[in-house]
This record gives C-alpha cells, sequence and structure tokens, in this order.
C-alpha cells in the first residue's frame, strides 16, 4: 500500500532531495516508506509544532487501519521541492515583521537589523517569492547567521 503523505495533514510538504547516508535515502533504497515531520526549532520546544505532529502520526494510523477515529484532515499541504536560507549581511538587532507558516513576495522586507546605537537600520528582504519554513529567533544576529528559512515549487 502507498502511504500518501496528504494524509499527514500538515501545511507544507516538501520534497527535498536525497542526502547521502539518510533515513530517508536509506528507506528509499530498500522500497520502503517513510515520511519524515520537521518542525519547530533546535533547543526548543513549542506545543503547535508537537500537537501537529501528534495528530499527523494518528491521521496515518487511522488511515492505515491501526487505529479507530476520525481523521483530522483539515489542511490542504502546500507542495514545495526547493528552500535556501537567507542569511544575515550585517551584524545587529534584528526584528522579524514574517514567521514560520507566513507567505513572502520576492523584494519583500520580510525584517528589520539596527545597529545598538540606533545609527543604521537595513531592511532584510525576500530573495524570491515563497513560504517562510523556519526562522532565527535569536534576538540579535551576526553577519552570515541564518535567518530565514524560504523554500518554492520550481515547477509553479
Amino acid at each position: 500500500m502507498l502511504l500518501n503523505w496528504q494524509k499527514y495533514s500538515t501545511p507544507f510538504y516538501n520534497r527535498k532531495t536525497m542526502i547521502p547516508k539518510s533515513l530517508r535515502k536509506t528507506c528509499v533504497e530498500m522500497n520502503k516508506t517513510a515520511l519524515v515531520f520537521e518542525a519547530g526549532e533546535s533547543k526548543r520546544l513549542d506545543s503547535y509544532s508537537i500537537k501537529t505532529g501528534l495528530q499527523g502520526i494518528k491521521n496515518i494510523l487511522i488511515f492505515l487501519g491501526m487505529i479507530d477515529g476520525q481523521s483530522n484532515h483539515n489542511t490542504e499541504s502546500i507542495v514545495l521541492n526547493k528552500s535556501s536560507w537567507i542569511r544575515g549581511r550585517d551584524s545587529g538587532i534584528i526584528n522579524l515583521h514574517k514567521h514560520a507558516g507566513d507567505k513572502v513576495t520576492e523584494k519583500e522586507t520580510i525584517a528589520v537589523i539596527k545597529d545598538i546605537s540606533n545609527e543604521w537600520s537595513k531592511n532584510v528582504k525576500a530573495r524570491r517569492s515563497g513560504y517562510i519554513i523556519g526562522h532565527n529567533n535569536a534576538p540579535v544576529i551576526n553577519m552570515g547567521d541564518p535567518i530565514f528559512n524560504i523554500a518554492w515549487n520550481d515547477k509553479e
């Protein structure tokens, strides 16, 4: 039986390329089904990501007939296949204007970086249209730090 990833019911489905020696690549080579759920951020638990993950697991188990219940399939997943991080070009205090899940358009201001003496500020703009699938929550960033992970579908 082919497992339909849409039964998981997440906001986004990111068809990523295979990483060597990864669980997904190994499963594909063994002709096994794997669904990797990535949410939240490292070293921090948030209730939305946990609830989404648990509901997705429950939806799959109901779909497979392993448990009884009604699937809570209320989200039409947006299919994405590319992603790229926007990194800080300056160091300073950052004020995010957008957050994970938000849709952004190319050249839209999505954050502002200010120096600590408030002498200058620089806009952080989206380099392309897409969806924010991750962001840095640190109040201060250094040049080169990742700020936003924007994903898109290059087939559309």
